[in-house]
């Protein structure tokens, strides 16, 4: 589900939790406790902005909670960010490192595959001067097209 430039849920962890001083362990934590419950809801907003997660899912990942817990807890702080500079304030930066974080992720992931981010079509297979057909249709394309595209 989460898509090459997504933030992922453990990314959303891992800087709500450091910004609070916390651990992801106590994100996760079934503790009410307010210190622990308030960052939570936070992570919860932004990891359901930012992963495209459901309710859900991110109630298995924080903790095995209900999904309407989550829902309330995105609700929750939207409605408070609207009103309160400070949480906006707070918010924001969060998201910019997560963005950071993201950013890092998909740099290692394209320095991996190559240096080029660009796409560029396999070359094709001949066997003496004909050309084999892959065995999954992308798009049609005639011979000489296909051999301009190797050269």
């Amino acid at each position: 589900m989460t898509g090459l430039g997504r933030a992922r849920i453990d990314e959303v962890k891992t800087v709500v939790a450091a910004y609070h001083g916390l651990t992801k362990a106590d994100l996760e934590c079934r503790s009410r406790k307010r210190r622990l419950a308030i960052p939570r809801q936070k992570a919860i907003a932004l990891a359901y902005e930012l992963t495209g997660h459901s309710y859900p899912s991110l109630g298995r990942s924080f903790g095995g909670r209900d999904h309407t817990t989550c829902l309330y807890a995105d609700r929750k702080i939207k409605a408070q960010e609207a009103a309160d500079e400070q949480l906006a304030a707070e918010l924001n930066e969060c998201r910019a490192r997560i963005a950071r974080l993201v950013s890092e992720r998909i740099g290692k992931m394209v320095a991996i595959q190559g240096s080029s981010s660009a796409w560029s079509p396999p070359a094709p297979i001949r066997s003496g001067m004909l050309i084999s057909k892959p065995s999954t249709v992308i798009a049609s394309i005639d011979a000489d097209a296909w051999l301009a595209c190797a050269a």
